[in-house]
C-alpha cells in the first residue's frame, strides 16, 4: 500500500518528547518481601515509614534495604500519602505545661536531654505549651500530623492522656512515670531506691524525727516516694506523726508552702530532718528555716531529690538524691525515634538507678 506523502511540519516544542526507552515496571513491596524473606508489613515499615506494631531488627532492616536497592525500588508516592505524614518532629508535653515549663530547672534538664537525643536522630522538637485537660478537650490537637510522636513528662496517673494517645495510634514515651498499658515505653527512676538512699543517709547520721514534704501524689514518682517514705519509717518503727507528712504541696505555690513549712517547724517537737520529694521543695524548706532562725544543717538537715543545677548553688549546698534528668530525656527521645522508625527496643520499662550526692545540708542532729 502506497503512503500519501505529507508536508513536513515544525515540531511542537510545548509537547514532551516520548521516552526513548519503555517504562520500567514498578517493583512491589511483595517482591521485596519475598526476596528478603520478610513480611510485606515489615517492608512497608522500613521503606515507607508505615505506622505499625511491627518491630524490625537492624539485621532485617538492612536486608530489606539491600534488596530494595538491588531492585531499584522507588517508593509509591500515592501509597505514602495515605499514611500519616512524616514530619521528623517529635512533640514534648509536660504535665504542668505553660510558662512553668521553662522556669522549672527539672523541666529544663529533661528538655535538654530530649533535644539532644532528637537532634542525634535527625528530628526537631515541638514543645506543647497548653496543659492536657482531657481526651475530649485536648486529643484533637495531637491528631493533626504535626508530630510523629510525643514525649509525655510526668503525666498524672488519673489522667486519660495515655489511653487517648494509644487510641490516636501516635507513638509516645513517658518520662518520670510508669505505664499501666502494656507496650507503652517509659523512662523513670527507681523510687524505692531514692527513698532508701536518702533515709539510710539520715538515719546513719542519727536522725529519727524525720518529716516528708512532697509535691502532690497525683504523679507516679511523687506517689511512690510518699508511700515509700511511710513504709520505710514504719518498717523501722520510727515515729510518724501525721503533721510530719506534708505530701500534697505544690512547688509553684510558694506562699501556701511557706505557711505549711513554717507550721512544720513550729510544732512542739519539730523534726530534726526533712526529706523533700524534689529539690525545689527542699530549697523552699531551707529558706523557711532561715527565716525562722533555724540553722541548716545544725538544727535541721534537709535532703532533696533531682540534683537540679540550683542544688549545688544554695547556701548551704543541698544534699540530694540525683536522678540523671538529661540522660532520662535523652533516652526517651531515642526510644521514641526508634519506635517511629520501626526499630526494635530491648525493653519498654526503663528504670534508672539514682545516686546520693552528699553536700552541706545534712549533719548529725543536735543533742
Amino acid at each position: 500500500m502506497n503512503r500519501i506523502p505529507t508536508e513536513p511540519t515544525e515540531p511542537n516544542l510545548n509537547e514532551e518528547s516520548p521516552p526513548e526507552t519503555p517504562m520500567r515496571r514498578r517493583v512491589t513491596l511483595s517482591e521485596i518481601a519475598k526476596q528478603s524473606g520478610t513480611h510485606v508489613m515489615a517492608v512497608s515499615v522500613v521503606l515507607n515509614g508505615a505506622k505499625s506494631n511491627t518491630r524490625v531488627s537492624d539485621t532485617t532492616r538492612k536486608r530489606i534495604q539491600e534488596v530494595a536497592s538491588t531492585l531499584n525500588y522507588v517508593p509509591n508516592a500515592n501509597a505514602r500519602g495515605l499514611r500519616r505524614q512524616h514530619t521528623n518532629t517529635i512533640g514534648v508535653l509536660f504535665n504542668w505545661a505553660g510558662s512553668s515549663t521553662i522556669h522549672s530547672l527539672y523541666s529544663v534538664a529533661v528538655l535538654e536531654g530530649i533535644v539532644d537525643g532528637a537532634a542525634t536522630a535527625g528530628y526537631h522538637i515541638l514543645l506543647y505549651t497548653e496543659a492536657w485537660k482531657n481526651a475530649r478537650a485536648s486529643a484533637a490537637g495531637f491528631a493533626d500530623s504535626r508530630t510523629d510522636g510525643v514525649v509525655l513528662v510526668a503525666p498524672d496517673e488519673a489522667s486519660d492522656i495515655v489511653p487517648a494517645f494509644v487510641s490516636l495510634e501516635l507513638p509516645i514515651v513517658l518520662v518520670s512515670s510508669a505505664s499501666v498499658i502494656p507496650g507503652v515505653p517509659y523512662v523513670t527512676i527507681d523510687n524505692s531506691n531514692v527513698i532508701a538512699l536518702a533515709m539510710e543517709h539520715l538515719t546513719a547520721l542519727g536522725h529519727t524525727r524525720i518529716a516528708y514534704i512532697g509535691g502532690g501524689t497525683g504523679r507516679h514518682n511523687m506517689r511512690e516516694r510518699f508511700e515509700g517514705f511511710q513504709r520505710w519509717m514504719r518498717s523501722r518503727n520510727l515515729p510518724l506523726p501525721p503533721h510530719y507528712l506534708l505530701g500534697d504541696l505544690d512547688p509553684g505555690e510558694s506562699d501556701v508552702n511557706t505557711t505549711a513549712l513554717s507550721g512544720l517547724l513550729g510544732v512542739a517537737e519539730p523534726p530534726t530532718a526533712v526529706l523533700a520529694s524534689n529539690d525545689d521543695l527542699a530549697i523552699q524548706m531551707m529558706q523557711v528555716a532561715r527565716s525562722r532562725g533555724v540553722s541548716v544543717p545544725e538544727q535541721l538537715s534537709v535532703v532533696g531529690v533531682d540534683d537540679i543545677l540550683a542544688a549545688a548553688l544554695t547556701t548551704p549546698k543541698l544534699t540530694t538524691v540525683r536522678q540523671p534528668l538529661f540522660e532520662m530525656g535523652n533516652q526517651a527521645a531515642r526510644i521514641l525515634t526508634d519506635t517511629i522508625e520501626g526499630r526494635e527496643n530491648a525493653n519498654a520499662a526503663n528504670v534508672i538507678a539514682p545516686t546520693l550526692v552528699v553536700r552541706e545540708s545534712t549533719a548529725a542532729p543536735c543533742r
